[in-house]
């Protein structure tokens, strides 16, 4: 048998690849206490502290079965030891050749914590994984909602003018119809690089987020779909932000621009982004009719209550970014601050 230092050594040097499945590493503990304890038999019985069923894996001459219910056996068991974990709880039995002597008992608890340790990475890591899962589709239903879904509104109430004006108007009407045509193409390949970016693919080198054309975009869209003077002052935006925070910068100039058109009926809106004190500042300005509140709001102040830009407040949020929105009858006034996490050419 080995000593517990060569037992240390064996658990821990071990393929840095690691089994995706919990039933993968339970085999891999009983194949390791097999191996060390001279045993052909084991079972590993486990119940994690947050799920309200019973792992239960068996090695019997090479042979592994791992179920979550398990008949009863007949066992000669030989030694049993716990398994330390503060994810949840269990114990080994090993059909030994040999009766235990105190250095084996020894060796068994030491086995028992490096048993514990590895479910506890496995474990730590599934939730991990959930969490980014989780975190991506609210990302996705985010953008769905700031890009898509707005555009459509935008289009549908293009559809519904066109009809209105179709008898009278049959020229004015074809254009609208063309425009709106030409919208439905652009979202259209918008989708697709949403369907792209959720395909597992092999890494590749992400290209630059044209900030500057994107934008240029927006504008021509107010204008196309909701016959809003848009201007924007883009040119001291720091270069290396389409690289880094491109991206989420366009989608927080999107949905507050956006609230100008939907909720604050603007005909003009003013857009001004630059980069200052290493930050990413933006501000929107509307001459709509402002928010259905009156005076300023906070960042913390609108997650509280739920007044305001609630998913713009989210996404900045999100960005660890400040806000700060005005509103009254004559429009509305929204300042952004996101860090950039590197030292931008105005700061």
């Amino acid at each position: 048998m080995s000593s517990p230092r060569e037992l240390g050594e064996r658990f821990r040097a071990r393929p840095s690849a690691q089994p995706n499945e919990l039933s993968g590493v339970i085999k891999r503990a009983l194949d390791e206490v097999c191996a060390i304890f001279g045993a052909t038999e084991a079972l590993l019985v486990w119940e994690e502290a947050e799920e309200p069923w019973v792992m239960v894996g068996t090695l019997r001459g090479g042979a592994f079965t791992c179920t979550e219910e398990k008949e009863a056996v007949t066992w000669n068991v030989s030694l049993s030891f716990s398994i330390v974990a503060a994810s949840g709880e269990g114990r080994v039995f090993v059909a030994a050749s040999s009766a235990p002597d105190d250095a084996t008992l020894l060796a068994a608890a030491a086995a028992g914590r490096l048993i514990g340790e590895q479910l506890d990475r496995h474990l730590h890591v599934a939730a991990s994984r959930r969490e980014a899962m989780e975190s991506e589709r609210v990302r996705v239903a985010r953008d769905l909602h700031d890009g898509l879904l707005q555009s459509f509104t935008g289009i549908v109430l293009q559809l519904e003018t066109a009809h209105s004006i179709m008898g009278e108007q049959p020229e004015e009407a074809k254009r609208m119809l063309t425009k709106a045509e030409a919208a439905l193409m652009a979202d259209q390949r918008e989708l697709r690089s949403y369907v792209q970016q959720l395909r597992p693919r092999a890494p590749r080198k992400e290209m630059p987020f044209d900030f500057t054309a994107r934008v240029d975009d927006l504008r021509a869209r107010l204008d196309q779909q909701w016959g809003i003077a848009m201007s924007a002052d883009v040119s001291r935006v720091d270069p290396n932000v389409s690289q880094f925070l491109g991206y989420e910068t366009f989608r927080l100039v999107h949905e507050a621009v956006m609230n100008s058109a939907k909720h604050g009926a603007a005909k003009k809106v003013d857009v001004r982004v630059h980069t200052a004190d290493g930050k990413m500042r933006i501000e929107v300005s509307d001459d709509g009719v402002g928010f259905s509140f009156r005076g300023r709001l906070t960042l913390d102040s609108i997650r509280e209550t739920g007044n305001g830009p609630f998913m713009l407040a989210e996404r900045v949020a999100a960005l660890n970014g400040d806000l700060i929105v005005d509103s009254s009858e004559g429009g509305a006034h929204v300042e952004i601050a996101v860090p950039l996490g590197f030292a931008g050419e105005g700061a």
